[in-house]
């Protein structure tokens, strides 16, 4: 399956917290760096549209941010967070799949041509709970999503992005750089408010405080840097008790002219 893609469909009839990937390459337990190389991207379905699409170096950068080992020969999608402080923080992203009236559960990963001999096998950590929502029948409720972007950057200096997707609760925005140091500071605006608007060192501070481990060329804006989901940015405001979308856009204050990619996190319902 060399140059192809390698899917997994799964039963809908439970809730599931995670699926481990086995992944070997010419017959032995692939090390992380060879996972990073030859997965080129990862992408889970539910019902043919996309919740979640990264590669595996992305997929692994963010794990490092949250404390979480990667293992030889395993690719973790975590779907309730085991990182957080209570079970009920890591059970609220579960996906809950059973009853809620969606048929298809798909997982699609992109390997490079030249990987050698792979072998995959998924395994599902689940169980048959069904989540009742506002109406007491099964309901998927809120879950992870993550999207990638490519931003293009031409010169140094202020590069705004006003385009964000609105597709939840924002959890996080991963900005994967070519090199260390690209990307000096991040503002983000909502709704003409200044939210954030950081230098590198101060936001890895908390971080690292916190036991996580940031990568070279990784900007992590992180809203729940304390492991709450309640910090999460909305994407919406309460006018007269109607809520109403905002716009929320980025400024990268950047070093050198270099394009990256940024992988936004969020919490919300489905796509």
């Amino acid at each position: 399956m060399a140059g192809q893609i390698a899917a997994v469909d799964l039963p809908t009839d439970r809730r599931y917290h995670a699926v481990k990937i086995s992944f070997e390459a010419g017959g032995a337990l692939a090390k992380r760096a060879v996972m990073e190389e030859k997965i080129k991207l990862i992408r889970v379905l539910l019902d043919g549209r996309a919740q979640w699409e990264l590669t595996a170096k992305e997929l692994f950068a963010i794990l490092d941010l949250n404390g979480y080992p990667i293992q030889d020969g395993i690719i973790p999608l975590c779907f309730s967070e085991p990182w957080r402080e209570s079970t009920s923080g890591q059970d609220q992203t579960a996906w809950s799949l059973k009853g809620t009236g969606i048929t298809d559960f798909n997982i699609e990963l992109t390997l490079a041509d030249d990987v050698k001999s792979p072998r995959l096998e998924a395994y599902a950590d689940y169980d048959r709970m069904a989540v009742g929502g506002a109406t007491g029948r099964p309901d998927l409720g809120f879950i992870r999503k993550i999207i990638r972007r490519q931003i293009p950057v031409s010169a140094t200096g202020i590069h705004t992005e006003p385009d964000v997707p609105a597709i939840g609760n924002l959890q996080a925005l991963y900005c994967f750089e070519g090199a260390k140091g690209d990307i000096a500071r991040i503002k983000l605006d909502r709704d003409g408010e200044t939210i954030v608007d950081i230098p590198r060192h101060i936001n890895d501070e908390p971080l690292k405080a916190y036991g996580a481990t940031v990568p070279d060329q990784v900007f992590a804006l992180r809203m729940d840097k304390e492991q709450r989901q309640s910090l999460n940015l909305g994407n919406q405001v309460l006018t007269n008790g109607v809520p109403r979308r905002v716009p929320t856009q980025f400024e990268f204050t950047m070093t050198k002219a270099t394009p990256f990619y940024a992988v936004y996190s969020y919490v919300g319902g489905r796509n």
